[in-house]
């Protein structure tokens, strides 16, 4: 049996901004990593404020994702296509 879901627009903007903010923290990470080594990688310190805000934003969003996919889990792992 196939299970089909629809998410409203909104839901699919908060999709989207998850996924930016995720990327933006994995580039904040690698800029930290690389300022260990590189003294004119200055902004370390201001990043790692920014990714601790961060996590506070990915946990709040967790619950609302969690919420919103809680009952299409089944239609969620049908719609997405197996790597």
């Amino acid at each position: 049996m196939k299970s089909t879901f629809s998410l409203t627009e909104q839901h699919v903007t908060l999709c989207q901004q998850y996924v930016e903010l995720l990327h933006s923290i994995e580039e904040a990470l690698l800029y930290i990593d690389e300022s260990f080594t590189n003294l004119k990688k200055t902004e370390a310190e201001r990043l790692k404020a920014d990714i601790f805000k961060a996590f506070v934003q990915i946990g709040e969003t967790n619950g609302v994702l969690r919420q919103i996919f809680s009952d299409k889990d089944e239609a969620v792992v049908q719609a997405v296509p197996s790597v």
